[in-house]
């Protein structure tokens, strides 16, 4: 009976162990910035009523978006694959699963699908109500993707 009595410590140990779990939220900063991916200040928010848009968006294999702008500050999370940003002067910059890209408001730039998997992107957008558009076209005569 001692044997026994022995070893209930142990099995509350190991009972607490398994039935424990953590109760406390965790949080991680992704990206904090003043500046877009080229060093460029963000230089001021929307005036208005603020409206802020989540889009989740799929770039096929080999994608590559028309030049373009964003009037207003955005950020864009890669859930998978690999892109890359791009401006007309042959600056770039590539971005991974897991990473954010800040785009600089009102600066011509194109996106691209470099990876071996459809690329997808999570974009939080800060305009206003009835302001401006998410993108403008560089070349209204683009298609859109």
């Amino acid at each position: 009976m001692k044997i026994y009595l022995y070893f209930i410590p142990y099995f509350v140990v190991i009972a607490t162990i398994l039935c424990a779990h953590n109760t406390t939220p965790e949080s991680k900063v992704l990206s904090r910035s003043s500046a877009g991916w080229n060093g460029a200040l963000i230089e001021s928010y929307p005036v208005g009523q603020p409206e802020l848009r989540v889009i989740k968006a799929t770039m096929p294999i080999g994608m590559t978006t028309p030049i373009h702008k964003h009037p207003n500050p955005m950020a864009v999370y890669v859930l998978k694959g690999e892109i890359e940003i791009g401006d007309e002067n042959g600056n770039s910059k590539q971005f991974k699963q897991g990473e954010v890209l800040i785009p600089t408001p009102d600066e011509w730039h194109y996106g691209r699908n470099i990876g071996n998997i459809p690329a997808e992107t999570i974009t939080f957008y800060a305009g206003t109500v009835n302001g401006a558009p998410l993108r403008v076209m560089k070349n209204r005569d683009q298609i859109r993707p």
